[in-house]
């Protein structure tokens, strides 16, 4: 399979500033804001949790904001796979000379459960650490930003999804669309 890329992008205006904040732009009811990224990462839904079951930071997301943002390389892989019906996935982030600077691993979750779906939760979750990184440092999604995915048929289920502002019941039925919807909407 050939190996294409998937860009990550959001329309922001950018800020002056670069400095972190503990502080995150969700609402906390009664309760001070998250003075961690993991105590962050705890008060999100049990879905999203789950994705980042097997986080290893092995620098703070403050640098980690630093290295994305610095246009220097910074290599991307996820993979997924299936054994006796069990999903798992991994990712990591490293740099140009295969320094890791974040790996993460953990179970996909599913009734029938293939290496397409274990593929799509390994994205899902590096995307989704991407978005609540940047959220929780209160900085902008940079303007482009590209993963690289070796499932063609993923990056082609997800490009039709974003070509539809909407979608119809009968997708929703399809196997595996809420975890590539997610990725869609996580875009």
């Amino acid at each position: 399979i050939v190996c294409t890329c998937v860009g990550l992008s959001r329309r922001r205006a950018p800020t002056s500033t670069r400095s972190c904040s503990s502080a995150t732009s969700d609402v906390y009811t009664g309760q001070s804001p998250p003075r961690t990224f993991k105590d962050y990462l705890a008060t999100l839904d049990q879905w999203e949790r789950l994705l980042f079951d097997h986080l290893d930071l092995i620098v703070s997301p403050y640098e980690i904001i630093a290295t994305l943002d610095s246009h220097e390389a910074i290599y991307s892989a996820s993979d997924g796979s299936v054994k006796d019906y069990q999903g798992s996935f991994g990712w990591l982030l490293s740099s140009p000379d295969g320094t890791v600077i974040i790996k993460c691993s953990g179970p996909a979750y599913g009734k029938q459960m293939k290496s397409y779906r274990a593929e799509g939760y390994g994205m899902l979750s590096l995307l989704r650490f991407i978005y609540r990184l940047y959220s929780f440092c209160q900085q902008p999604l940079p303007d482009a930003l590209s993963l690289f995915c070796d499932s063609k048929s993923l990056l082609d289920k997800t490009r039709t999804y974003l070509q539809h502002s909407r979608f119809y019941p009968n997708t929703s039925l399809q196997p595996d669309w809420d975890v590539v919807q997610q990725i869609a909407s996580t875009i």
